[in-house]
């Protein structure tokens, strides 16, 4: 699988696992402070035909 324009980034900023060769089931069992639950952010894209690139919105 292979990532293009907004999801390459974000892909390389998270410094995530080729998801072909990590496991999505066990993914640890991080315990989360109030803190970090708190700072998180949802990201949401979508693929735009047109452009041929992910946008957020």
């Amino acid at each position: 699988m292979s990532y293009g324009g907004l999801l390459k980034e974000i892909k390389q900023d998270l410094k995530l696992e080729d998801v072909e060769s990590c496991d999505l089931i066990h993914i640890g069992d991080e315990d989360y402070t109030k803190e970090e639950i708190e700072t998180s952010e949802e990201v949401i894209a979508k693929w735009d035909f047109n452009k041929q690139n992910y946008f957020v919105w």
